[in-house]
């Protein structure tokens, strides 16, 4: 068994208990899984000063790219 580790400053939080949410960890310890793969040349889902408040809220799955929507599916 792994043991909690630093978690990244922002993960995604996909806990069936809710919606798909942004969460800024503030130095929490705790599990995750990051997904790589190359961005493209299409523009994507981007978190901004003026989205962060939002994104912490709720993201919409189908604003995602199909590769995330996978991934968190």
């Amino acid at each position: 068994m792994v043991d909690d580790v630093d978690l990244p400053s922002r993960v995604l939080d996909l806990s069936s208990s809710g919606p798909i949410r942004l969460c800024q960890t503030q130095g929490k310890k705790g599990k995750y899984v990051a997904l790589s793969h190359c961005w493209g040349t299409i523009s994507h889902l981007t978190t901004t000063r003026a989205t962060i408040e939002a994104r912490t809220t709720e993201i919409p799955l189908d604003s995602l790219s199909q590769t995330f929507q996978d991934a968190v599916l």
